[in-house]
């Protein structure tokens, strides 16, 4: 372990503050890291001095390296102390000498290709390590000039690192022959001082000057434009004396700091003829525009009623003067879906249309935490000016513990809101138990009303449902199906609460659910008694046995119908005057023996003889249709090519597995060299890096385990599959390219097929081989 160690400067302001730049290296797994309260600028030194040093051929210590800036405790900020870095590693490598270097203060910024760049603020440096001790100064080229002007400074200047290694005894393997880098100036503002005998008149601001000059006094001229008063300021710095020697140094430390300083002129000697003009002029001021946000989830005793809510914020928009651009009230919305409100009191102050939102509470704003807290913050630092107000709370967001607060409040809001719903979840459960209607839809045929009992409601029976429910029950116990027991419905003056006709789903959904017996259905079951019975909460609208010969009639048996065999199915054939799907008339005189189509079957919508009045009762040719269909399909797609799926290795998996095993044989290596010499702190990190190696190992292995699936162009053609594929793969083949198949009334029956369906592929359609994986 060895150790190098120089001195740098750090800026503070004009301030300058020596700074003792140490290099440790030991003997480990490569790092470089860099302490001292360092800035972004600084912290990149790492790279470029590794670069720097290689570019300068100069060798590279491959060990541990640990830079520390003291005092740490000091913010150092800029690239100027890459050459103090560079050489401090270089001493502690044995590159240079370490004798002397800690005396020895170096200041510039290094290139990738070793060239020392120029920095600003040399000066200022230059002259708190003068006034520090530090006599001997290392500087770029270009900087030398402004260096030599602190009195007493030994300066010397390098274009490259290898001339620095040079300088203090070190052996640089060559000195490259380049330009020096020329300082870029910045160019600041000239102003010539004129002359105050050019000023006719003006006694009384004149004698002001004066005296101003004369006594070092600060000096305000008002008036109206054109009374003189740029005239008279421009003309001060000529009557004042020149600047002793610590002003003109201070004076040109500002000019270097700005990169404004040529230091072929010397040190400025005169005083800086700099003025400040400015014309005030009125403006009308507008008042603060505030958006007003009111939030109630559920009017009840306990909670604050929108009126109080709007009442005490009216107060403060009184009391500050504010102009009310919107009030967005949410009544009966939790805090968790009030989510289109906040974006649009966020979206005003984005787009400059609101200044403040004001809410009663943080949790009338929102009960969703930190996560819409977070959004609120953003918008507020990106819009400067804006305001957040929370009344009751006595939260504003220009308060110095505002966000501590509020993240606080949001997330007691939140907790709160969760507590809340876990509570409702149990009540729920309880009541359903209790035989207490727990709230959500009321079943078909009952009605929600308060308990007479005590607190909540209960289901009585809907007398006119009843009678809807028990038509539906004699219309199938008397031998009709769902279908004519719904088309039944439809012919009488009886409503659905919300469809606009009766359908048989809705009749089988209605006479196979335990709610007409009564039942209370909780997790999936019925809510029983002791010894297991379902229990009759609410008065039945059946009978048990006749319940159970509905189930007998009405729940499938698991057999499956025979259908036709048809090359549109899914619902990939709809009706063009209600959009219901199309089917085929599936009738045994439609049927041959094996199952193909006669010519008479028809794809038919079925709604109009549902007795739905909006349906014109569409229906056409199925062999017709199918073979337009066919046509049209292998028309346009017939000659493209079908794609294939194909699993391979992770290629990329199996190059980064090869060079982690290749990092985990050298650290064997290393890890051994460290327990031979004793290195505890060495041990414990090539252990960690192994540890880590064999993490990234395993993933490797894992992900080379699983196939890359890829898809690639095969030289089948669509036809070619389609000639080879059966009925079951054609209709899969069909129902994936094509878009729903619009059918449309024609003008008589000779109306062309292609004037009625509308036939289109989709988009996003890939010709993939998964119709048959045999194949």
């Amino acid at each position: 372990m060895s150790l190098g160690t120089t001195a740098a400067i750090a800026l503070v302001g004009l301030t300058g503050h020596v700074v003792e730049v140490q290099a440790q290296l030991a003997y480990s797994v490569p790092g470089f890291t860099l302490v001292g309260l360092p800035d972004t600028a600084l912290s990149e030194s790492r790279d470029r001095v590794r670069a720097a040093v290689l570019s300068s051929k100069v060798g590279w210590p491959n060990r541990k390296i640990t830079v520390n800036l003291s005092p740490a405790s000091l913010p150092k900020h800029g690239s100027g102390f890459d050459l103090a870095v560079a050489v401090a590693v270089l001493a502690g490598a044995g590159e240079l000498p370490a004798a002397g270097l800690e005396r020895v203060v170096h200041v510039g910024e290094l290139g990738l290709d070793g060239r020392l760049q120029p920095v600003r603020g040399v000066l200022p440096m230059v002259a708190a390590a003068m006034a520090a001790g530090y006599r001997d100064v290392v500087v770029p080229t270009a900087d030398v000039a402004e260096a030599s002007l602190v009195p007493g400074a030994r300066v010397r200047g390098a274009t490259t690192l290898a001339d620095v290694v040079a300088l203090h005894g070190g052996q640089p393997r060559a000195l490259p022959d380049v330009d020096p880098v020329r300082p870029a100036r910045v160019a600041g503002v000239r102003r010539t001082p004129g002359d105050l005998a050019d000023v006719l008149g003006q006694d009384l601001p004149r004698l002001a000057l004066e005296i101003a000059a004369a006594g070092g006094h600060h000096l305000l001229f008002t008036g109206p434009p054109g009374a003189g008063k740029t005239m008279l300021a421009s003309r001060l710095p000529g009557i004042l004396p020149d600047l002793t020697e610590p002003e003109a140094v201070e004076v040109t430390a500002v000019h270097s700091v700005a990169g404004t300083f040529d230091p072929g002129g010397g040190l400025l000697a005169r005083p800086p003829n700099s003025y400040y003009t400015r014309m005030i002029r009125q403006v009308p001021l507008r008042g603060k525009r505030v958006v007003l946000m009111y939030r109630l989830s559920v009017a009840d005793d306990a909670s604050t009623a929108i009126e109080r809510q709007t009442a005490d914020l009216d107060q403060v928009v009184t009391a500050e003067g504010w102009e009310v651009v919107e009030a967005i009230s949410d009544d009966g919305v939790s805090g968790v879906k009030n989510k289109a409100s906040i974006e649009r009191a966020l979206g005003m102050l984005r787009n400059d249309e609101a200044d403040i939102i004001a809410v009663w509470k943080l949790d009338r704003f929102t009960r969703a935490g930190i996560t819409v807290l977070g959004k609120l913050i953003e918008v507020l630092d990106e819009n400067p000016g804006t305001l957040f107000v929370a009344k009751q709370d006595g939260l504003r967001s220009d308060q110095s513990t505002w966000r501590l607060i509020a993240g606080v409040l949001a997330e007691v809001a939140r907790t709160e809101r969760e507590n809340i719903a876990m509570r409702t979840t149990s009540s729920i459960a309880a009541l359903r138990k209790m035989g207490r209607f727990a709230g959500g839809r009321v079943p078909y045929g009952y009605a929600s009303t308060p308990n007479p009992d005590g607190p909540g409601f209960i289901l009585t029976v809907d007398e006119q449902e009843r009678e809807v429910v028990e038509f539906m029950a004699r219309c199938v116990l008397g031998g009709k199906g769902t279908f004519k027991t719904a088309q039944a419905l439809n012919q009488t003056d009886w409503k659905p609460r919300i469809a606009g006709h009766w359908s048989p789903n809705f009749v089988t959904q209605v006479l196979t659910g335990q709610a007409i017996l009564g039942r209370v259905i909780h997790h999936g079951e019925p809510v029983c008694d002791d010894d297991g019975v379902p229990l009759a909460v609410w008065e039945p609208i059946v009978e048990l046995p006749v319940w159970r010969e509905l189930q007998g009639r009405l729940v499938s048996t698991g057999v499956p119908r025979r259908k036709a065999s048809r090359l549109l199915s899914g619902g990939l054939v709809r009706c063009g005057s209600c959009g219901g799907n199309m089917n085929v008339n599936a009738s045994g005189r439609n049927r041959k023996r094996n199952g193909e189509l006669r010519q008479s079957a028809t794809y038919r919508c079925g709604a109009k003889s549902r007795g739905q009045t909006n349906c014109e009762g569409m229906s056409i040719s199925a062999v017709n249709l199918e073979e337009y269909v066919t046509e049209l399909f292998l028309a346009s797609e017939g000659d493209l090519n079908m794609w294939a799926e194909v699993k391979g290795e992770d290629v990329q998996a199996r190059a980064l597995l090869h060079e982690v095993v290749e990092a985990l044989g050298r650290t064997k290596d290393e890890l051994a060299d460290a327990i031979d010499e004793d290195d505890d702190e060495g041990i414990a990190a090539i252990r960690g890096q192994r540890q880590r190696l064999r993490a990234r190992e395993a993933e490797l292995r894992e992900r080379l385990a699983k196939p890359v699936v890829r898809w690639v162009e095969m030289s089948e053609s669509v036809r070619g599959r389609w000639l080879l594929s059966d009925a079951d793969q054609r209709r899969a083949m069909l129902t994936d390219a094509l878009e729903p198949i619009v059918i449309v009334k024609g003008a008589n029956r000779l109306t062309p097929i292609a004037d009625r369906a509308t036939v289109k592929v989709r988009d996003d359609w890939k010709r993939l081989t998964r119709y048959d994986e045999s194949l």
